[in-house]
């Protein structure tokens, strides 16, 4: 260690041996080369006289230096080996005291000019050392600037950038990932295994192993939980960078947060392997003189591999920023602000050409305004001064009509600084946010299109009930007054409008999706036929109707009544929009929906076209055409509810509609119904006379002055009457003992027991009760997929007395039906005896018929041996799977409900089982669930 540190660094300017001593020979620094040349250590001599070959050579010495500021002499001096090695001294005053004196000496030491002596070959091997020193220092400057531009790029872009090692240690990770995890630089380099979600913990881990192990690119999907403590989905990327000799040691990634695509689902990547000089250690200095030479190539050897893997971390460090730049899916380009003004394209990755449409090789040096169009390159430009200006990242969005279309980018610039550069280079980042914006616009239109249809089924439901109390005092009072008389002919006109307001909310509780549907499989072709007929009569004979069907075209699953009407206010509208003149044409084939259907589930459908020749719908209006009440038509022609009606109609069948429209070029709506799977027999309506009864019937109904109208009608009819005004007061009437012959109940009612509910409790008291429904809308509790549930009769209000008694009439004859008819037959398969014991009397308790079989095996000779009407069975039996004893039975009895019992996970059970008539309970489960499942799937 130098005694005086500013000596030092002055002498360490010196390429040639060098020292600064006092008169008497005290030591105050000396530098590198003398060290060298000396063999010593860092530690500075205390005197020239302990390095002297002979000490008293070093007094006459310094006495001729001490009188001159430039003197010559000569020296022996000892090597740490003990090799005596001869100098020319060359040196003199170097500094004078307060008081005039000599204070140091600068003592340059020139190697003899003997050709024995090795000092000239020493000072040419240092010579040429600190030239390859002074090339190592250049290539490490090098090497630190190309990371510097590596870090502000990884720093300014939106992903969480990071690098790590082959067995996932992380040593970098850029601002963002600090900012979303929280973690600061001294967190721990696998602490991301811990940020992990648990269940992709697993999977991620494989992934990055194999990865590793074959060298190839990671690609992957994965939560990743946030400083907040919430999990963001990110796209994980990861790609081996090279090591040593090309081998795959270190890894580059990023992670892209793409949780608010949805959808949808989603965008980038998350790994970057971090890359980790390995220092060598010094080696230890020879002691003897004889390895002097050895010694020094040694450390040349040691310096040139140094250099080496300097130079080759400077080629992965630029590998690393082309592929980012190259790879990255979001468009990246470098644009230049000169200080004149002018702003110019410095490159762009394959990204921007891809999303952009302009060729890479076009834009290099040109000015932005010749080659994105305009006005988005004038925004383009205004916002990469203001960039400059402000010296800070600045984000926007712009809308570009670009060569495939227009798309909305949002982009970010950042200043970059270049050393060396004139005026300001400028990093831009633009991501395709299209989709991710036309994705937000749906939703937003989605979720409004179902809260007014739940406000329009509550209005339906509620006004259904007025026009219920209207209908009833019309049928009381029309047995009152005379035939012929003026107040009976007011009635008539009473009832019409009662009647108006009854189809009218019919189309709202259409759009609401709260109509019960009757589905069934319809042939479309025969559909198609019969209104076509009926189209040209009431449309007229100046609308010319074409039809163009598929040949093989599907049956559809549907409600054939409700989908005449939507094809007959389709037909309607567009005789509207032509002006009673111009040309209907229908069309329909079949389609096929894959993965990617969008709001259409994958499967099936037919898809049903009614386009006209009509003035078409401007954008803003073609926005709202589906909201009830919309209409663009005259006062008075038209309510806005057709359009409504069809909405519904088609997503109460699982299906979509759509509509394509520009004034002047006419419309077409497109319904994709879903397929059926056979066509169905037509029901034969139940015929009974409207006489009345003496039956009792239970009446439950919560809106009082409802309940009284409809009192009034039954006991017009002749019927006996208990009332309640809830389903507890109609359940507690039931177990007080009091017989009734039918359960005439409201569906929507406050309080914990709808009408759905009653009903179930009110058979488990009564078994084989029948029961009536009504309401203003079917509820939650009566449908399924939109359909009434097997075995519910339903009377929709308003209803007047020959409805009533009709609906009474068929609900007693089906229950009676119900009673006449053989006990079903149970397959009940359970290899734990006791447990098999207790279904087995629970079940025949309710009134089945039950085979009872303890393993696979036997059930199928059950099966063999007798038909059965449904089958319940644990899922895991000891010679089989209940799923394959299902699937075999299916083969025997298609369409067999089943119902499973498992202590695994059901919502997969049922995934699997998707199509099928199938209830799946979780054990342990009661009796009662099963008897309810049981009903649910129509058995009982």
């Amino acid at each position: 260690m130098s005694r005086d540190p500013l000596t030092a660094r002055l002498l360490g300017l010196l390429s040639e041996p060098a020292l600064m001593v006092t008169p008497d020979g005290g030591v105050l620094a000396w530098n590198a080369a003398a060290r060298v040349m000396l063999g010593r250590g860092d530690a500075v001599p205390a005197s020239v006289h302990e390095l002297a070959a002979d000490a008293g050579t070093v007094a006459p010495l310094l006495v001729r230096m001490s009188g001159a500021t430039s003197a010559l002499g000569s020296l022996t001096l000892r090597h740490e080996d003990g090799t005596a090695l001869r100098f020319k001294v060359e040196g003199g005053v170097a500094a004078l005291g307060t008081d005039g004196r000599p204070q140091q000496l600068l003592l340059r030491l020139r190697p003899s000019a003997d050709e024995r002596s090795p000092l000239p070959v020493l000072r040419r091997q240092i010579e040429t050392l600190n030239r390859e020193i002074r090339r190592r220092h250049a290539v490490e400057a090098d090497l630190r600037a190309s990371e510097e531009r590596f870090r502000h790029l990884a720093e300014t872009l939106p992903q969480l950038v990071w690098t790590a090692s082959a067995d996932g240690r992380i040593d970098y990770r850029n601002r963002r990932w600090h900012a979303f995890t929280g973690l600061d630089d001294g967190a721990s380099g696998k602490q991301w295994i811990n940020l992990l979600h648990p269940q992709d913990r697993k999977a991620a881990l494989a992934r990055w192993r194999h990865a590793v192990e074959s060298g190839s690119a990671l690609e992957t999907e994965l939560r990743l939980r946030g400083a907040d403590g919430t999990y963001h989905w990110f796209l994980a990327r990861a790609v081996p960078t090279g090591g040593p000799a090309g081998a795959a040691g270190r890894w580059l990634g990023s992670l892209t947060d793409i949780s608010e695509i949805a959808a949808a689902r989603e965008t980038l990547a998350r790994g970057r392997e971090e890359l980790e000089l390995l220092v060598r250690k010094r080696t230890e200095q020879l002691a003897a003189s004889n390895r002097f030479l050895e010694r020094e190539v040694e450390q040349r050897r040691r310096t040139q591999e140094a250099l080496e893997a300097r130079e080759r971390e400077l080629r992965a460090s630029e590998a690393r920023y082309r592929a980012f730049f190259e790879n990255s899916d979001e468009a990246l380009f470098l644009l230049d602000a000169l200080p004149d003004g002018r702003i110019e394209v410095g490159a762009t990755n394959p990204a921007h050409a891809r999303i952009t449409g302009l060729p890479a090789d076009m834009a290099a040096g040109r000015d932005p305004r010749d080659l994105w169009p305009s006005p988005a390159a004038e925004e383009l430009v205004a916002q990469v001064r203001a960039c400059v200006a402000a010296g800070r990242p600045l984000r926007f969005e712009q809308v570009m009509e670009l060569p495939g279309g227009r798309r909305e980018l949002e982009t970010i610039l950042v200043p970059v600084p270049e050393q060396g550069m004139q005026g300001t280079r400028i990093l831009g980042s633009a991501r395709d946010v299209t989709e991710q914006r036309r994705a937000e616009a749906t939703l937003r239109q989605a979720q409004k299109m179902e809260a007014v249809g739940q406000l329009t089924g509550g209005v339906a439901h509620d006004f259904n009930n007025l026009l219920q109390v209207i209908w009833s005092s019309l049928e009381l009072l029309d047995r009152e007054l005379a035939e012929g008389s003026t107040g009976r002919r007011q009635l008539a006109s009473a009832r019409d409008a009662v009647e108006r307001g009854k189809r009218l909310n019919g189309q709202l509780l259409a759009f609401a999706r709260r109509q019960p549907l009757a589905p069934v499989g319809v042939a479309l072709k025969k559909v198609l036929d019969d209104i076509v007929e009926l189209l040209r009569r009431t449309l007229g004979e100046r609308i010319r109707i074409e039809t163009a069907l598929a040949e093989d075209l599907w049956p559809v699953l549907v409600d054939r009544t409700q989908l005449e009407n939507a094809l007959l206010n389709l037909a309607v509208n567009a005789r509207d929009a032509m002006g009673g003149e111009g040309l209907l044409r229908i069309t329909a084939a079949n389609r096929t929906v894959g993965a990617a259907g969008g709001e259409l589930e994958p499967g099936s459908y037919v898809e049903l076209a009614v386009e006209d020749s009509g003035c078409g719908m401007p954008p803003e209006v073609l926005a709202r055409v589906f909201e009830p009440f919309f209409t663009t038509k005259a006062e008075g022609q038209g309510t806005g509810l057709g359009l409504s009606m069809v909405y519904g109609f088609v997503k109460q069948s699982k299906g979509q509609v759509t509509i394509d429209s520009s004034p002047g070029r006419g419309t077409t709506v497109r319904l994709a119904l879903p397929r059926g799977s056979t066509l169905a027999e037509p029901a034969a309506p139940f015929l009974a006379d409207a006489t009345g009864g003496r039956e009792r019937i239970l009446l439950v109904e919560d809106n009082e002055a409802v309940r009284e109208a409809v009192a009034e009608l039954l006991r017009m009819l002749g019927y006996e009457l208990e009332q309640a005004a809830g389903g507890e007061q109609a359940l507690a009437i039931l177990e007080a003992g009091l017989e009734v012959d039918l359960l005439f109940t409201d569906v929507m009612m406050p309080g914990a027991l709808d009408g759905g509910e009653l009903a179930r409790r009110a058979r488990l008291l009564r078994p084989g009760l029948a029961v009536l429904f009504s309401s203003g809308h079917a509820g939650a509790s009566l449908l399924r997929d939109g359909r009434l549930e097997p075995g519910v009769t339903l009377l929709n209000k308003p209803y007047g007395a020959a409805e009533l008694d009709l609906k009474i009439r068929e609900a007693l004859a089906a229950s009676a039906g119900r009673a006449g008819a053989a006990r079903p037959r149970l397959l009940v398969v359970e290899d734990d005896v006791l447990i098999l014991l207790d279904l087995v009397q629970s079940l025949e308790a309710a009134g089945f018929e039950v085979e009872e079989a303890a393993s696979a095996a036997q059930a199928r000779e059950v099966l063999e041996r007798v038909p059965v009407a449904a089958l319940v069975t644990d899922l895991r039996l000891p010679d089989g799977c209940g799923e394959e004893l299902a699937a075999a039975a299916r083969r025997r009895i298609p369409a067999l409900p089943v119902v499973f019992a498992t202590g695994g996970d059901t919502v997969e059970l049922l995934r699997r089982q998707a199509g099928t008539p199938v209830r799946v309970l979780a054990k342990p489960y009661r009796n009662e669930e099963l008897l309810r499942s049981l009903a649910e799937l129509g058995v009982g």
